[in-house]
């Protein structure tokens, strides 16, 4: 069992088929959040688990090995509880593995308001996101599964198809001959102008804010109805009182937009709703 992602499931990975050949189940972990466990247990009281990487890297690790059927019982447990969100390869075959990268791999569970603060001063760019009324479900979605969608014309199942992960490259060639799809101007922004660790903040206009979160992937395929795209976003839920004093941040009714404001400016108003922060 293993994180289904661009890394572990690659042309020059390893030959998942000749280990089910040889036997083996091999489960994909889709996520939302990532499957960081390293663990194994043999005959059910052996446990090897640490810090390692099952790979050829050489890095400062751990390897902790027991035998004792108590603990393989608990790893056991762990495993059959993760199983049940897996899927078998042969279900994934069509499916697109999700990028993930590092900043996903090192960032904080929740995000404290000095973190966004010190994104902001390195630079890092904010968007706004309009999530109307009608799309209140698709927002619900994006807080229980930690993403963010865009809302888009374009059709890009294409592009996947012939790309299994994010390439750039490959995206802005596919620009070039699909130049006149509508949407293609949105598209390429959210691809080529977004980057991750830029802070998005999902608005409800004429003047309400949802949430604010760090971009924390490259543009991955997305599954619902009318979205192009979607990022991994671990949002940080707003109270519904939750307000800023500049109109234009929450007014605007488009499915991405550079916010101009000053965001520091913006986080100062937002200390009052922060709990914790």
């Amino acid at each position: 069992m293993l994180n289904f992602d661009q890394v572990n499931f690659q042309p020059q990975g390893l030959v998942f088929f000749a280990l089910e050949q040889a036997g083996a189940q091999i489960l994909g972990f889709t996520g939302p959040e990532l499957l960081h466990h390293k663990f194994a247990v043999a005959d059910e009281r052996r446990v090897l688990a640490g810090s390692f990487n099952w790979t050829r890297a050489m890095h400062r690790d751990h390897i902790w090995i027991q035998e004792d059927p108590a603990a393989a019982r608990s790893f056991l447990s762990e495993f059959e509880r993760l199983k049940m969100q897996c899927k078998s390869l042969s279900a994934l075959r069509k499916t697109s593995p999700r990028s993930t990268s590092f900043q996903q791999l090192h960032q904080p569970m929740w995000w404290s308001l000095s973190d966004f603060r010190q994104r902001i001063i390195s630079g890092a760019k904010i968007w706004t996101s309009a999530f109307t009324p009608a799309h209140a479900a698709v927002w619900k979605q994006c807080l229980q599964q930690q993403r963010h969608v865009l809302m888009c014309k374009a059709e890009m199942s294409a592009f996947w198809q012939q790309n299994r992960y994010w390439d750039e490259t490959a995206f802005r060639q596919w620009m070039q001959e699909n130049a006149a799809l509508r949407g293609i101007r949105l598209l390429s922004a959210y691809c080529l102008r977004v980057r991750p660790g830029d802070v998005i903040l999902a608005v409800q206009p004429p003047g309400r804010l949802l949430g604010i979160g760090i971009i924390g992937s490259d543009p991955e395929p997305a599954t619902l109805p009318g979205a192009a795209l979607s990022r991994y976003v671990p949002w940080r839920r707003l109270p519904e009182n939750a307000a800023c004093s500049d109109p234009t941040l929450t007014a605007s009714t488009r499915a991405l937009r550079r916010y101009a404001g000053s965001g520091l400016r913006m986080l100062e108003e937002l200390r009052s709703y922060w709990e914790g922060g």
